[in-house]
């Protein structure tokens, strides 16, 4: 009995279809979301790719050490669900998903420019960076894959799935392409553009649960 109690208070309610049309997520109001995706796609292309060839080519460090700094910076990865929960409970100036964006890319901002400004990096402070990087985007990443959850809701049955699939196609293809070099330089770039765009898309409704007070009780998406 306990363990059936237990399984349905952790039960997650599936979202149930919503009315209306779903929003055109190419339009100036939506393209910060398809804009998140393609940055997700370089920035997680580029720091599992950069600290490896560093710590054995320019740091000198041992393979085993550098195997471990490349599994050390991946670590948030394995706390997803807490950021899911984190955007789902604890809203922001009542909002749910766009603050946890801002934040997330400008952290991230943040990391890539005291990289490259700095003179000399050494092994540690780089993959510290990194790990606080990795910790940030995926903060941002959560609150995307939610909205697009939601908004995916609204989609009709025959066509259900297709914002998901888009925004994981950018995302995909942009990490394939990052292996390329001459893309290093559109790290801070990439992020720049994605925090402008959340912002001049402010006036729209971007979240769809902004009424923070109307929804007591939201059904947690794990990411």
């Amino acid at each position: 009995r306990r363990i059936q109690s237990a399984s349905h208070s952790l039960a997650v309610p599936l979202l149930e279809p919503s009315a209306g049309a779903p929003p055109d997520l190419w339009s100036r109001e939506y393209i910060a979301m398809y804009a998140h995706y393609a940055c997700i796609g370089i920035v997680d292309g580029l720091l599992s790719q950069s600290l490896l060839p560093y710590c054995l080519y320019v740091a000198m460090g041992a393979p085993n050490t550098c195997a471990t700094a490349t599994t050390y910076i991946n670590l948030p990865w394995g706390y997803k669900i807490a950021y899911g929960i984190l955007s789902d409970c604890v809203p922001i100036a009542g909002l749910r998903r766009k603050p946890y964006l801002v934040l997330g890319w400008m952290a991230t901002w943040v990391g890539a420019v005291v990289l490259a400004l700095l003179p000399a990096i050494s092994l540690p402070l780089a993959s510290s960076i990194f790990l606080v990087m990795t910790l940030a985007y995926l903060l941002a990443d959560c609150a995307a894959d939610a909205s697009l959850v939601e908004y995916s809701a609204m989609e009709p049955a025959a066509s259900r799935g297709s914002i998901l699939s888009t925004a994981y196609l950018i995302r995909y293809s942009l990490n394939v392409l990052s292996g390329a070099r001459p893309l290093v330089g559109t790290l801070t770039v990439l992020t720049q553009i994605t925090i402008v765009l959340l912002t001049l898309s402010s006036s729209g409704p971007t979240d769809p649960r902004s009424d923070a007070h109307l929804d007591p009780e939201p059904a947690i998406f794990l990411a």
